[in-house]
């Protein structure tokens, strides 16, 4: 019974962040339909769908890998969290970086010309928007 309670708690842990996200996603729906045009909701739709894939991009699955390896009897945990975190850190600054440097050509990919605080939204965390 006790490897259960682990496992729901585990669960709970990990898959609370995803369960509110969706929940204010949901919840704002009404917002956005009241507030936003149909063809500025649908700008919110698509950067919605960039997101998801970027968070795939900027971890690359390294938690997966993590666990995979933290694993092993002769793992050092500590050390092998130490370099992941590192590894992560620094590639998220280049990607974050290079969004920035290259917000204009990339609004302009996305079908947005002259609209570079998309990306930058994308890109930059909300505290340190201008």
């Amino acid at each position: 019974m006790s490897i259960a309670k682990k496992l729901v708690g585990q669960t709970a842990a990990y898959g609370l962040s995803s369960i509110v996200g969706r929940a204010l996603n949901y919840l704002l729906v009404p917002l956005y339909t009241g507030v936003f045009a149909p063809d500025e909701y649908g700008v919110v739709t698509k950067l919605y769908a960039i997101v998801a894939f970027l968070n795939i991009v900027y971890t690359y699955g390294m938690e997966t890998a993590f666990f995979r390896f933290s694993n092993k009897p002769d793992a050092d945990r500590r050390a092998l969290y130490h370099k992941v975190q590192t590894l992560i850190i620094c590639s998220s600054l280049l990607l974050t970086a290079g969004f920035i440097l290259f917000a204009s050509p990339i609004a302009a990919g996305l079908g947005y010309p002259g609209r570079e605080e998309y990306v930058l939204w994308l890109a930059l965390p909300w505290g340190l928007m201008p």
